[in-house]
Formats: structure tokens, C-alpha cells, sequence
């Protein structure tokens, strides 16, 4: 008797069949997540009373005869959360794997796995792994193995794992979107090679390794770059960016401080970038006399987000952003210092400078402005009748307060340029 018989006997066994649906709506599932399994199984074995044991032999049961049902019976499944069941053992597995284009690994998957998985799954588009070691050969091996893999999002705690590096330039022709979470992990030669990229977001808890080599990468394609880092120092990102003229959106989360000259050669060197539609800018007072010329190199720009470590007088930012801005910006982000060592950053206006600035930018009959503003930033109660003034008039579409690191999806989504999977 085979597994999946054998099982089908079992559950027959503890009552839990239930009679075959009139409809295979099994056939046409797209995505399949954990979740949705464990709570079934969870369900059920909530229904057996005073053995725990036996409660949770039944809810691994009906999980692992879910998902051979699921393997064997989904001919066009593209989406999957690995679970931690091996069920690329499964009937049908050759099958379903031929076509899966998105699989997302939340736990440790062993390296073993990552082989076996390699042998039946091979035309993946986007492959997530939140968790492995700089021993796991096997997950370079299912890299390796695709025939043309677009979007790689990996977590790691180790940095310039050389084999992940060559499996990943294995990929160079067709790799669009890559994202590192936690450390760089590969070498910075191997991320060089990566010259078709169109997107590359850094969320780091250290500080980049080989900083010369990282600074000599280039990336002629790049459009969006998205970096959280509070180690490495502001310049070498100024230098990468530098190498990456087709940006259309640089996004700033946690950065070091940077000094007047780094600053003004940054905003130098982003003005170079003709495309740019969204761009984070930390903000001195000393840059105000270069903000002209990038605004008139950016007139694409639809979003900026100014960060600050300390208290600002924002009179100065808003006359030169309602006098000179490019009119198709639209939103407009002034983010606090909570996360820079800072005790304290603010930005502060009176009600005639804010009342000024929104009577301008009406006048100039710019793009109705979205503010989102550091919630450490008090206003009066005459600034929000002037906010609401301007919200009913349409001149503000939005104004809200918003920490910008922690609930900041919604408008992060806004400038997501990331591939769309269009499953066929």
C-alpha cells in the first residue's frame, strides 16, 4: 500500500473523510500558504478531547494528506510557502514543481532539501529564503538550477558566501530584482556581475565588507535603489549611486550622518539622474543653495523625503519648494531623527509660513500635494483649521503624520517598481 493510500486508510479510521465535492476546485488553486493548512489541521485536532498527543498525530496527518492532495492534484499551482513537510516526495511533485514560478522558504530549510528540491524545480521567477547558513550548498544548487530566475530576496547573518555569489552571477542574464536582508551576503565581484538589474534594496545590520570594490560596481539598468543601513558610511552609497544613472527612485530608510560636502555631493551626483521620480534627501540648511539645480535635472520628480537629527525651521524648504519644485511633484515627506542617535528632530512652521506655502503652491495650480510629517512635530490648532482649509479646496490631497520607518508600506507600495508576476 502506498503513502498517500495508507493515509487515506488512517483518516478513514479516525472519522475525518468527508464526502468527495461536486466541483475540483482543488485543480484551479494558483498560491498555497501554510497558514491555511495549519489552521485546518489545527481545527480538527481541536475537536479530540484530553489527548494532546493524539490531538497533534491527527493535525500533522491531515496536514501532510492536504498537501498530497494539493501536489498531486494542482497542474497549475505558481505560488508556494515551502512548509516544513517534504513534499517534493510527493505524487504529482515533478509535476506541480516543472511550473511553480514563486517559492518563498520562511524556516531553515537543510541544505539536503535545497538538492532534492533542485531536481524537480526548475523554472522559478522569484525565490525568497528569510533563512540559511553559509553552509548551505544546496540552495546555491536550486539557484543555479533555474532557467531564468528574476527575483531573489535573501536573509542571511553571514557575509561573502562565494558559492551563493556564483550562483547568483549564474543568474546575470535574466536577474532583475535583488534584495539582502541583514548582511550582504555575497561578494561584492559577485554583485558586479549582476549588470541587468533593475532593482537592489539593502536592509543591513552591518556594515558592507570590501567597501572600495562595492563603490566600484556598476549598474547601467538600475532604477530602483532602496537602502536601510545605519553602518556604512553615506559616501559609498554616493559613489554606487553614481555608477547607476537610469535611477528613477532612491530610497532612504535608517543612514548614517553625513557631512555639508557629502551632502552636496550627493545631491551632485542625483542630479545626474535625469529619471528620478522619488528621492530621500537629509536635510542642512547649507544645501538649500544646490536644491535649485536638482530640481531643474529631476523635472520628472514626483516624491521627496527629507530626513533631519535635529530641530528645523522649514520657512526656507518651503519657499524654494513652492517657487521652485518641478510641478509634477506630489508628495512630500519630512521624516524625524528618532532612528539617527538623535534625542530629539523636528520640523516647525508658524501658521502664516504654512498658510504661505499652500497658498503658493495653489497659485502656481501645482498637483494637489500629499504631506506625510514626523509624528514628533506638534502644530497648533489654527494649523489644522489651515490643513483642512487646503484638504477640502483639493490643494493638499493628503496630510498625515507618519513614522516613517514602521508604517510606511502604503506609501512605499506607491513607488514599487518591482516586476509584475502575471502568472499565464
Amino acid at each position: 500500500m502506498d503513502l498517500l493510500n495508507e493515509c487515506r486508510v488512517k483518516l478513514n479510521k479516525e472519522r475525518l473523510v468527508a464526502p468527495p465535492l461536486l466541483f475540483d476546485y482543488v485543480r484551479y488553486t494558483r498560491i498555497l500558504t501554510p497558514f491555511e493548512i495549519e489552521m485546518i489541521g489545527s481545527a480538527m485536532a481541536w475537536t479530540i478531547e484530553n489527548d494532546e498527543i493524539h490531538a497533534q498525530y491527527v493535525k500533522i496527518l491531515i496536514e501532510q494528506e492536504l498537501y498530497k492532495m494539493f501536489i498531486n492534484k494542482c497542474p497549475n499551482l505558481k505560488q508556494l510557502h515551502l512548509p516544513e513537510i517534504p513534499i517534493w516526495y510527493f505524487p504529482g511533485a515533478n509535476s506541480c514543481f516543472d511550473k511553480l514560478q514563486r517559492l518563498d522558504c520562511y524556516h531553515d530549510v537543510p541544505s539536503r532539501s535545497y538538492f532534492e528540491l533542485a531536481q524537480v524545480c526548475r523554472n522559478l521567477k522569484r525565490l525568497i529564503v528569510r533563512k540559511f547558513d553559509s553552509q548551505n550548498h544546496g540552495l546555491a544548487s536550486l539557484i543555479q538550477n533555474q532557467h531564468a530566475l528574476q527575483h531573489v530576496e535573501l536573509t542571511s547573518d553571514d557575509i561573502d558566501i562565494q558559492h551563493i555569489g556564483d550562483a547568483l552571477s549564474s543568474q546575470a542574464d535574466s536577474l532583475l530584482h535583488v534584495y539582502f536582508h541583514g548582511k550582504l551576503c555575497i561578494p561584492a565581484d559577485s554583485l558586479a556581475t549582476l549588470v541587468n538589474l533593475r532593482s537592489l534594496k539593502l536592509n543591513l545590520l552591518d556594515e558592507v565588507n570590501d567597501r572600495k570594490s562595492f563603490e566600484s560596481v556598476i549598474f547601467p539598468y538600475l532604477e530602483v535603489f532602496d537602502v536601510d543601513d545605519f553602518f556604512t558610511p553615506f559616501s559609498v552609497y554616493t559613489h554606487l549611486i553614481s555608477k547607476a544613472p537610469n535611477l528613477t527612485r532612491i530610497h532612504w530608510g535608517t543612514l548614517t550622518r553625513a557631512s555639508v560636502k557629502e551632502l552636496k555631493d550627493y545631491i551632485h551626483v542625483i542630479s545626474l539622474c535625469k529619471n528620478l521620480t522619488f528621492v530621500t534627501l537629509w536635510y542642512h540648511d547649507s544645501i538649500l543653495d544646490c536644491l535649485d539645480q536638482f530640481f531643474l535635472s529631476c523635472s520628472k520628480l514626483e516624491g521627496i523625503r527629507f530626513v533631519t537629527d535635529s530641530v528645523v525651521w522649514a520657512e526656507k524648504l518651503f519657499i524654494i519648494l513652492a517657487d521652485k519644485a518641478p510641478k509634477s511633484l506630489k508628495t512630500l515627506n519630512l521624516g524625524g531623527g528618532e532612528y539617527y542617535d538623535s534625542d530629539y528632530a523636528d520640523w516647525e512652521f508658524t501658521n502664516e509660513v504654512l498658510d504661505n506655502f499652500l497658498d503658493t503652491w495653489k497659485r502656481m495650480k501645482r498637483k494637489p500635494l500629499s504631506i506625510y510629517i514626523n509624528p514628533e512635530s506638534e502644530i497648533s490648532f489654527n494649523c489644522i483649521k489651515i490643513i483642512e482649509k487646503y484638504l477640502d479646496d483639493g490643494t493638499l490631497k493628503t496630510y498625515k503624520y507618519v513614522d516613517f520607518f514602521d508604517e510606511m508600506e502604503c506609501i512605499r507600495e506607491s513607488w514599487d517598481a518591482g516586476i509584475n508576476y502575471r502568472y499565464n
